[in-house]
């Protein structure tokens, strides 16, 4: 994790990942609950602290099936930024 966790996230940054593929990213919160559900994801240990409840971190894809499922995840990510800043 980041020294200072106010960094996280902040501006236009969607997320990051992780050198074993897994990703840190803020995702809608009704999509990160789903993902979570899923077994996609579990909720950042900051998620709470920061006020961010889409915070998540998006396991490692295991195959081309499961990277098709986490990159659709990445593109809700990507689209909620682009409406916030419309």
């Amino acid at each position: 994790m980041l020294k200072d966790d106010a960094s996280l996230l902040s501006g236009r940054e969607i997320g990051h990942f992780h050198p074993d593929a897994s990703v840190h990213i803020l995702l809608p919160e009704d999509v990160a609950q789903e993902a979570i559900v899923k077994g996609w994801a579990e909720v950042h240990p900051a998620a709470e602290r920061l006020g961010r409840p889409g915070l998540v971190l998006l396991y490692t894809s295991t195959s081309d099936s499961e990277l098709k499922v986490i990159l659709d995840l990445i593109r809700h990510a990507i689209r909620a930024v682009m409406q916030e800043e419309n």
